[in-house]
């Protein structure tokens, strides 16, 4: 069992985690942000530590100032709560990195189920029923079309990567559909940075019934029973309840058994949720499996008796499942209310503000799961929720009184709520029979009422007076492993540093990372088909220059490369060609004899065998430790660039960031064919020299490879995801004037 978990989350799951934490003797640390600093959370912990500003992205979401915070702590695992970071793959790859438990499912399997394309995909192989829609994303509106009409109207838009209504578009006709996936799509991007959409057949008024899952990595997992989740404001769930009303005991094995297949076919770990859609005829669809706990899971606890927390715990701990299936007993019925700072009669909108007085309700069969206090200032920087109100009763009936006489109960003075519309909602006939549907709140007017308000009593104060270290990771500098992020000198950015290197190393905002040989020529080699040559070849001192030697053998040690050009004979595409990649690490890529006889080499042989020559070139010019005898590679290179030139045979180069000095005024710009990444410096002398020397402010963007694109001097401007395929594109072409010589391959 862990001794300490650092919780990544905030309110009232938080405190949820820090209390059932404290019940298995596990010490507990909390994270904050500067807007969080009086939270209860922080102040209920054992330790506590500030992670950053008030933004999420800032904070809560700021990966490397949680793991830098477990790290600091001592802490092993982390729970991440909901919401924030709970279904990151990155995050769960990162902890897995950091010898850090994360207690949820494994990263590949977030990543699985966090793809609605992908997890669809699954359910269909696995047999468990899905609603009729696009197998995959929508990449063309002319096929998304076409697909709707097969479908049929009305169909629904949604987000692969999406949850919480975000991404989502219904669309009732054919002259809908291009502009609802265009918004779905533009609102999935700025919600979760993935544009990719599919499309479902929207059914008409469903139940939206979810089953919880409990599963370990020794193959076990039950499902401890549905929850109604159908009562929804703008796709967003405000009430729960368990069991569902109107669901029958044969309806709800089927259900659960294709839970737990729906389960079993992803491998997974951990506690989740399958979410269905049931529509009037009971017939069920898989819609989504949440990879984390949900908000909701209080009403699941109370009528099986099972602490969801506590058992996510131990199964990250590795424990066996001490339930069975046949173990699962419900007992009553059990009812959720989200109370949020929000106010009805204007759509909802979120309404922080200080709590000025709190009265939580209480009496049989009542609980309250929050973090407020008074003199509590509410936040606008996070989500509105501010309590859970669960009632539990012997009978439906039961639990439902005693969730009025709860909601009339609860006070919170000095910011608006949803208290009242919550009451209001249990008025309703659909609530009272149980017989409602997700559309039941949307475009429905709502009354106001007046409550009985009980008597204010003062709200106890023992967590806000105990004593408590703050301290902030990033002064007290913990030792996180080295590598795992890396921020970006273009933006600022802390980058996960394996998700860059799976995106070329390239950023977001456009910033390209500078790659050494060997990663570039994995990029774009097929795999298994590099044959390095001459890498014997080695600079010499030859002027007995100060410190040179030295020098070589000490940048020889930290880059592993015996000079700063890596030769030799590959495939792109199946298609064999010579290569040479410069490496910007080694001399900042500045060639001396041992790289101008490398590249000798390398068209020679290429001229004997009639195979073209790529060189990506990344250097500063000639090496000045080696004077003249650098200067001449120069013209050495360019007479056998020139000989491979007359045999009719093909020479591609590619400029990188930078390309300048001797190598610009020789051999990287002779190709045939020349190419750069995008924002490569290319040139001989540098700007400010030029400007000194002519006496001119030089244009905008003077040097960069967009400049030399308008200008002729580069043929395309090519992104590294696309440059194998550039250069694969290349060489099929030059090969149709050899398809004779039949030594080629």
């Amino acid at each position: 069992m862990f001794h300490k978990i650092l919780i990544a989350n905030r309110g009232e799951i938080a405190v949820r985690i820090i209390r059932a934490c404290r019940e298995l003797g596990i010490g507990t640390v909390a994270v904050y942000s500067e807007a969080d600093k009086e939270a209860l959370h922080a102040l209920m912990a054992d330790e506590a530590i500030c992670i950053g500003p008030d933004k999420s992205k800032d904070s809560y979401l700021n990966m490397q100032n949680i793991i830098s915070a477990t790290v600091l702590t001592g802490a092993t695992a982390i729970h991440p709560g909901f919401g924030f970071l709970s279904e990151n793959s990155s995050f769960a790859r990162m902890c897995e990195d950091c010898n850090i438990t994360f207690i949820g499912p494994d990263a590949d399997t977030i990543d699985l189920l966090g793809s609605k394309s992908k997890a669809r995909e699954t359910m269909l192989k696995a047999g468990v029923p899905v609603v009729p829609g696009s197998e995959g994303e929508i990449n063309n509106i002319k096929e998304a079309a076409k697909l709707a009409d097969k479908i049929g109207y009305p169909i629904m838009i949604k987000a692969s990567a999406g949850g919480g209504g975000k991404g989502m578009r219904a669309v009732y006709s054919a002259g809908d559909l291009e502009n609802a996936i265009i918004s779905a799509k533009n609102e999935a991007k700025a919600a979760f940075g993935d544009d990719k959409v599919y499309m479902e057949k929207l059914i008409i008024n469903p139940k939206h019934v979810e089953f919880q899952i409990l599963a370990d990595k020794y193959g076990n997992v039950i499902h401890l029973g549905e929850r109604d989740c159908s009562v929804q404001r703008r796709n967003q769930k405000i009430m729960e309840e368990s069991p569902c009303a109107i669901m029958s005991s044969e309806l709800r094995s089927k259900m659960g058994n294709a839970a737990v297949k729906a389960a079993k076919a992803t491998g997974y770990v951990n506690a989740g949720t399958i979410e269905f859609l049931l529509d009037s005829n009971n017939n069920f669809y898989f819609m989504e499996m949440n990879t984390r706990i949900q908000v909701e899971h209080p009403v699941t606890e109370m009528i099986t008796g099972i602490d969801m927390i506590k058992e996510q715990i131990k199964i990250a701990a590795g424990e066996k499942l001490a339930y069975r299936q046949k173990d699962i007993k419900f007992h009553g019925h059990a009812i959720e209310c989200r109370i949020c700072a929000e106010d009805p009669k204007r759509g909802f909108i979120p309404c922080p503000g200080l709590v000025e007085n709190v009265l939580f309700p209480g009496g049989p069969g009542i609980r309250v799961d929050s973090a407020l206090y008074p003199g509590y200032m509410v936040p606008p920087c996070y989500d509105s929720m501010l309590a859970k109100v669960i009632a539990h009763g012997k009978t439906r009936e039961e639990a439902i009184e005693r969730m009025k006489r709860a909601l009339s109960e609860l006070i919170i003075d000095g910011i608006e709520t949803n208290v009242d519309f919550q009451y209001e909602l249990f008025e309703k006939d659909e609530i009272l029979s149980g017989d409602y549907h997700t559309g039941l709140i949307e475009g429905k007017k709502h009354y106001e009422r007046n409550p009985f308000k009980t008597k204010q009593y003062a709200i106890s104060k023992i967590y806000r007076s105990r004593p408590q270290e703050h301290k902030l990771p990033i002064e007290d500098k913990p030792n996180v492993p080295e590598g795992i992020m890396t921020k970006c000198p273009g933006c600022g950015k802390i980058i996960y540093t394996k998700l860059l290197l799976k995106n070329y190393k390239m950023c977001e905002c456009g910033y390209y990372f500078r790659i050494s040989a060997n990663e570039r020529l994995a990029m774009v080699l097929d795999e298994d088909s590099f044959v390095e040559l001459d890498q014997q070849l080695t600079s010499r001192d030859p002027l007995n220059f100060p410190g040179y030697g030295d020098k070589l053998v000490k940048t020889q040690t930290q880059t592993g490369l015996v000079d700063g050009l890596v030769s030799g004979k590959g495939a792109i595409c199946g298609l064999p060609t010579y290569i040479g990649v410069m490496d910007a690490s080694f001399f900042m890529g500045s060639m001396g004899t041992a790289i101008g006889e490398k590249l000798a080499r390398l068209f020679e042989r290429a001229k004997e065998e009639k195979l073209p020559v790529i060189v990506f070139t990344a250097s500063g010019g000639a090496r000045m430790q080696e004077g003249i005898f650098s200067l001449m590679q120069m013209a050495k290179v360019s007479g056998a660039v020139a000989k491979h030139s007359k045999a009719g045979l093909l020479y591609i180069t590619v400029l990188t960031d930078p390309t300048t000095g001797g190598v610009t005024a020789s051999f990287a710009m002779l190709g045939d064919i020349i190419l750069a990444e995008p924002g490569a410096l290319i040139g001989f002398a540098g700007p400010r020299v030029i400007e000194q020397t002519i006496g001119q402010k030089l244009p905008q963007g003077f040097q960069r490879a967009e400049f030399l694109l308008e200008h002729g001097f580069v043929d395309r401007i090519v992104t590294r995801d696309k440059m194998k395929e550039t250069l694969g594109a290349l060489l099929k072409l030059h090969y149709k004037d050899y398809t004779s010589n039949t030594n080629l391959f």
